[in-house]
């Protein structure tokens, strides 16, 4: 099984996660099209390439215009997946006033992008504004057909795919309990008597919950950054998807609330847990901390919130690739501290072209970030002992709980009992004179491995107090996967990973 979680990982971590939803989309848009053509579909081919090709082209002169207007740079990538979700939910038709309803769409959806924005932050999912604004005109219905029968094992095949891939999978669990529940128990008792089985089969069969969970809930820019604030926000949708209409019904006389108001009112409430001014950042300069790593030091404009452990997510100005323009770094600082760094390899002499172009920033640049992300934080509890085992680059996440560590045990705070064991076959590790400055100073005691990967025997020989420790384990996916279950069979009380997939 380790085997083939660090598979997936290293497969996965190929393509960002924007990009790896535009290929999703795309299959589910031909399997749609294909089954139309076989009569599985309540509308034909032809009327399917038509409405591709009208949400695609209205979504691109929206978000262009838009971007034009409000001098950004337009995303093809994030365009085209707020048109394929537009397609897939607003039900095809040759009539039109449907068709103008679909263009009506996909415009709204694109300028929402650039103009629908607070400080810098878009709050609401481009696609689900699209929608809304097609149903409160009454020129187009979304219908939803991707939440059909025939296309239910291709949406729930990559849905899963696609939230493993934005570390999601636990909220889009969260929101298909939740409204899988919520509507098992909103159907009359009548119902249930009369036909069980399908009334069970309903919610993924009839009901674009699964769609919802993996493409549109699971939107990075509109979700809050911590996973408690994640769950919260899920619940909300899928009480809004359920049980709201019932209430709605009885007080306005109002039975449907559709699936894209829902997951408005959802965004606006990760919208109030989430950084409500744009970040951004002016370079400080740049210096190699390895023979293959470089750190990149910024000044934000603003004081900049996060905790030990957390990541932020850079819009790097470079011609986009498959991987598109936004990458995520473990911050290296320490909160409180004047600057913000972040830390990447650059093996070879070309590196990605995101790295390239971070290498070629000069001082007095500027750089913007989508926001700050991750749970990869230290436990609450100060008195927890922790293990941080750290591959390579892995290293990162853990340097700046070990500063803010030595920051506590200088001031006179609660320091932490930590134990970092690094491995690291470069010439020159990434930050081990820091590392070793930081031991000194009393922020963790340091295991190094050089010459070969450690395994859970030899880290169990070097920490014989492994069992009353929490890891987190850090690095190439590979080692994580191996890692962290070995540590959990030499007896770790708890295990948390966080995987590099390069930039």
């Amino acid at each position: 099984m380790r085997r083939i979680h660090g598979w997936v990982d290293r497969a996965l971590g190929r393509t960002t996660p924007t990009v790896l939803v535009v290929v999703s989309l795309a299959i589910l848009a031909i399997v749609g099209i294909v089954l139309a053509a076989v009569g599985a579909e309540p509308f034909g081919p032809v009327e399917a390439i038509v409405a591709l090709a009208v949400a695609i082209a209205s979504t691109l002169f929206g978000t262009y215009l838009a971007a034009a207007i409000a001098k950004r740079r337009p995303k093809l990538d994030s365009t085209l997946v707020t048109a394929l979700i537009l397609f897939l939910i607003l039900t095809p038709s040759p009539d039109a006033a449907e068709l103008t309803g679909l263009s009506l769409a996909g415009f709204t959806a694109g300028i929402s992008k650039y103009l629908l924005v607070w400080r810098g932050r878009h709050v609401f999912n481009p696609a689900a504004v699209g929608a809304a604004v097609a149903w409160l005109s009454t020129l187009a219905y979304p219908g939803w057909w991707v939440g059909s029968t025939a296309m239910l094992w291709p949406v729930l095949i990559l849905a899963i795919i696609v939230l493993y891939r934005t570390d999601t999978l636990l909220v889009g669990l969260v929101y298909m309990v939740v409204a899988v529940a919520a509507s098992w128990a909103s159907y009359p008792a009548a119902s249930w008597a009369a036909s069980p089985g399908l009334l069970l089969a309903l919610p993924f069969t009839s009901l674009p919950f699964l769609f919802l969970a993996g493409f549109m809930l699971s939107e990075p820019l509109t979700l809050p950054p911590r996973l408690g604030q994640r769950a919260l926000v899920a619940v909300v949708v899928a009480l809004c998807c359920t049980l709201v209409p019932l209430a709605l019904g009885t007080l306005l006389s109002v039975n449907v609330l559709p699936p894209e108001v829902a997951l408005l009112v959802g965004n606006a409430v990760a919208w109030c847990f989430g950084a409500r001014r744009a970040i951004r950042f002016v370079v400080e300069g740049s210096r190699r901390v390895g023979s293959d790593t470089t750190e990149l030091e910024l000044r934000p404009a603003a004081p900049l919130r996060y905790a030990p452990g957390q990541a932020l997510e850079l819009a790097i100005p470079h011609r986009a690739d498959l991987r598109g323009q936004l990458r995520v770094f473990s911050l290296v600082s320490a909160p409180g501290d004047a600057t913000v760094r972040v830390a990447f390899q650059t093996p070879g002499s070309r590196g990605s072209s995101a790295k390239r172009a971070l290498l070629a920033l000069r001082p007095g640049a500027r750089l913007t970030a989508t926001r700050v992300l991750g749970d990869f934080v230290l436990p609450r509890d100060p008195a927890v002992p922790v293990l941080l085992v750290a591959g390579g680059i892995g290293v990162t996440p853990f340097l700046s709980m070990l500063r803010a560590n030595a920051t506590a045990a200088a001031t006179g705070g609660e320091r932490r009992d930590l134990v970092l064991v690094v491995r690291s076959s470069a010439a020159e590790p990434a930050y081990a004179a820091e590392l070793e400055a930081l031991a000194d100073a009393g922020a963790a005691r340091l295991v190094s491995f050089t010459e070969r990967r450690p395994d859970a025997d030899a880290i169990a020989a070097a920490v014989p107090d492994l069992p009353s420790r929490t890891a987190y384990v850090s690095g190439p996916p590979g080692m994580v996967a191996a890692l962290s279950t070995m540590l959990r069979r030499a007896g770790a009380r708890r295990v948390r990973t966080d995987v590099f997939s390069g930039a």
